[in-house]
């Protein structure tokens, strides 16, 4: 026997991601103070977009602030590649490694 679905009202944010995609195949719950990869400590959020959000975080191992983007489960490839593209672009040698990491699931 399957949990049905609990629905709530809730007041729509001009800005903010919709509640709803937070689900399986759509955007990964965080909370401030969360850590990812043992390493990044979750600050703030910065924003989000259809297939990720984006989050102020603290490198644990460096003390620097980082940006750090979480793509939702679900996405068909449209981001990853993009983002792969991006990095076989020549000019992305010019950008040091370390401002520059991924992060398997």
């Amino acid at each position: 026997m399957s949990t049905p679905p609990v629905f709530f009202d809730h007041v729509i944010i001009e800005g903010v991601e919709d509640i709803h995609r937070y689900q399986p195949g759509g955007y990964h719950p965080i909370l401030i103070d969360d850590r990812l990869n043992e390493r990044y400590r979750i600050v703030d959020k910065l924003g989000h977009g259809g297939y990720s959000t984006v989050w102020l975080a603290v490198d644990e191992q460096t003390t620097k602030y980082v940006a750090v983007k979480v793509g939702t489960s679900g996405a068909d490839r449209v981001e990853i590649n993009v983002l792969s593209h991006m990095a076989q672009n020549p000019l992305s040698d010019t950008i040091p490694e370390t401002n520059r990491l991924l992060i398997p699931p």
